[in-house]
């Protein structure tokens, strides 16, 4: 059924004739190993072919369509790759049209669609076939297409699941095509385009761009030529527009892949009968243009490509320098820098290469003069996690004030991996610490970076790393730790007695033996010399927080002192011993309003001039008194001056 062309509304997804890249997930992770390459399978496929097609069916499995065997013949029998049991075999059905150098595209519902390549006569029109997956049974739509060499086969599944097709080679009678057609899976037909393409072209790359849009560029166009021509179909118009930007080089069969940022990577190719190049560039949709990158490792024509999921490029066997080879080279995004990897274990050239759930490559088939049953799985080095920890608990003193971040990373033994942290405190003030990390033989690498604290509260930490690996942020409320001097009521007054209660402190975090040792509370004169009448102990601290109550009688001109007894320290911070000299006199004193102290943080004493107990604020006729706060080097930070019938007085010490 042949319709006129409406308007097209369509977000795309790629599937090539020549090579096919998938990204799935779902599937176990495969065995450790410590070094990139291909490794061959045990079982290999059932029936050798090349130029066929690999797609990815929806459970994770990857479906092989065609292609020829080893005699040119072209193969109607498909098989099924299992990632779980690493076996091949075959479907239900065949082909009711052999057929090689076709397209196949993933439909909405799973099921898979042939399109396209030719027969042993190159003549005979080919029908659309449609791949069950519930029934693993190919039927035929009964639209005939010309008999069309690798033409763009793409699925266009976000809006109204439609399929492109376009260009391609008709080898009878020579003719290199502009064809554009439409497939429609709801009911089977095929839409005429009003637009074909703007230029008639076959092995070009094709990739599904951000939005919908669809890149197809360079390739072979009539007479010959090799193009730099680059246009791109609009799913919304089903029209086709010529950039205004080129190929800095033309040729066809280019290792093209789309990266995660949203650029194509365009490298290698041929760029006439006998040569093939190494230059590589990058197409960023974004302003049409496109820039020239490093080399490849070597020339490279009608590669396999895949996308490996920590984002870099794959690209395995081809041509190089005339002849087919094993050789295989890694594209890494984040600098635009090659390298050699793998290779494969034999020369091949119209191979597939698929990206499996758990992140291996399947590279199948292919010929090396005659077409192979060889398969293999590519294990990347990569880096699989990392994972960023605030030390716990997050206590800062005034003698140790920085915080911990550990660092660790899990991958492929060997794999080397650079994390920036970046820690922002509450504040907004931010600090960037790397840690530099390799992943050993067993168990993941580890590292950690440390932080000078200015700011107490709230902290948030983010870390990027040079793998790609995705990090999730952290944060961590950053307190002080040491003794809370916790006083009921809100005064210390002379001539009353009181309770003082001692608090082992461990910044809130529930730590059984973050404080350990026996806190004391003594009392003496105001020469200096302990008064054992006025003090005592408290048992051992063993928990996060724990607290202990001492009885003192009346402060009089005595000094108040808590300490550890000089024996234990709370983790890595010194216990600071605090002290607190109250003057009074029969007639009058001083009160000094402290509801808690904490090391670390700024405290606020009120002091106000008192008669004995009873009397009146008139009372009081003592002098001039002053409140002295001393670090432990004794240096006063304050000293104000209350004055008889005054109001109450402040000061605020520094942390």
């Amino acid at each position: 059924m042949l319709r006129p062309s409406p308007p097209a509304r369509t977000v795309v997804a790629i599937l090539c004739a020549l090579a096919f890249t998938a990204l799935l997930g779902g599937i176990a992770a495969p065995p450790a190993r410590a070094a990139n390459g291909f490794d061959p399978l045990p079982n290999a496929l059932i029936h050798a072919r090349a130029e066929h097609t690999a797609t990815v069916l929806k459970d994770g499995r990857v479906l092989l369509v065609s292609g020829v065997d080893s005699r040119g013949t072209p193969v109607a029998i498909a098989e099924i790759y299992d990632p779980a049991t690493r076996t091949f075999s075959e479907t239900t059905g065949s082909l009711n049209q052999p057929r090689y150098k076709h397209g196949a595209a993933l439909l909405p519902d799973g099921d898979v669609l042939i399109a396209g390549g030719r027969t042993a006569n190159t003549t005979v029109p080919l029908q659309l076939e449609r791949y069950s997956f519930s029934t693993e049974t190919f039927t035929p739509i009964g639209l005939l297409l010309p008999p069309l060499d690798f033409p763009s086969v793409i699925s266009l599944q976000a809006a109204d699941d439609k399929v492109l097709i376009a260009g391609g080679y008709q080898a009878d009678p020579g003719e290199v095509s502009a064809y554009a057609r439409l497939f429609d899976p709801e009911d089977n037909g095929v839409i005429v385009l009003t637009n074909s393409l703007v230029d008639a072209r076959f092995r070009h790359a094709t990739i599904q761009l951000p939005g919908g849009k669809v890149l197809l560029a360079g390739g072979i166009g009539v007479g010959g030529t090799w193009l730099d021509s680059v246009e791109v179909f609009d799913p919304a118009t089903s029209g086709f527009r010529k950039l205004d930007g080129a190929l800095n080089t033309p040729r066809s069969d280019v290792a093209a892949a789309l990266l995660h940022d949203g650029r194509v990577l365009l490298a290698g190719g041929q760029t006439t009968r006998l040569f093939e190049t190494n230059v590589a560039e990058i197409y960023d949709p974004k302003n049409d243009r496109f820039v020239s990158i490093g080399a490849m490792p070597a020339p490279r024509s009608r590669a396999a490509v895949a996308r490996l999921d920590d984002g870099r490029v794959l690209i395995s066997g081809g041509f190089s320098s005339g002849s087919k080879t094993a050789t295989a080279a890694l594209y890494n995004p984040t600098d635009n820098t090659f390298a050699a990897t793998g290779p494969l274990s034999i020369t091949r050239d119209g191979h597939t290469a698929t990206t499996l759930g758990n992140g291996q490559v399947l590279a199948a088939g292919g010929s090396d003069g005659g077409s192979l049953n060889i398969a293999e799985l590519y294990t990347p080095e990569r880096i699989d996690a990392v994972t960023i920890q605030p030390a716990v608990p997050a206590a800062v003193s005034s003698t140790e004030p920085n915080i911990t971040v550990h660092v660790a990373a899990t991958g492929t033994a060997g794999m080397t991996d650079t994390v920036t942290i970046t820690l922002t405190d509450a504040a907004g003030d931010t600090q960037t610490a790397t840690a530099d990390l390799t992943i050993p033989a067993s168990g993941p690498a580890a590292g950690s970076v440390t932080f000078a604290v200015a700011t107490l509260g709230t902290a948030t930490i983010t870390a990027t790393a040079t793998s790609g690996a995705t990090i999730a942020p952290s944060s961590v409320l950053i307190q002080p730790t040491g003794f809370a001097l916790d006083v009921p009521p809100t005064t210390f007054r002379s001539g009353v007695e009181q309770s003082v209660r001692l608090t082992a402190q461990a910044a809130g975090a529930a730590q059984t033996g973050f404080y350990r040792g026996t806190p004391m509370l003594s009392s003496a004169g105001q020469s200096g010399t302990a008064d054992p009448r006025f003090g005592g102990s408290c048992p051992a601290f063993t928990g996060a927080t724990q607290t202990c109550v001492v009885e003192f009688g009346d402060l009089g001109r005595r000094a108040f002192a808590a300490s550890d007894g000089g024996a234990s320290t709370f983790g890595p911070f010194p216990v600071l011993p605090h002290s607190f000299r109250f003057g009074a006199t029969d007639s009058g004193g001083a009160a000094v309003n402290l509801a808690a102290y904490r090391s670390g943080t700024p405290i606020t004493l009120t002091v106000t001039a008192l008669a004995k107990p009873g009397a009146s604020i008139a009372g009081y006729d003592g002098a001039d008194f002053g409140v002295r706060l001393e670090s432990n080097d004794r240096t006063p930070h304050a000293r104000p001056v209350c004055r008889p019938g005054a109001s109450p007085r402040s000061t605020t010490s520094p942390s």
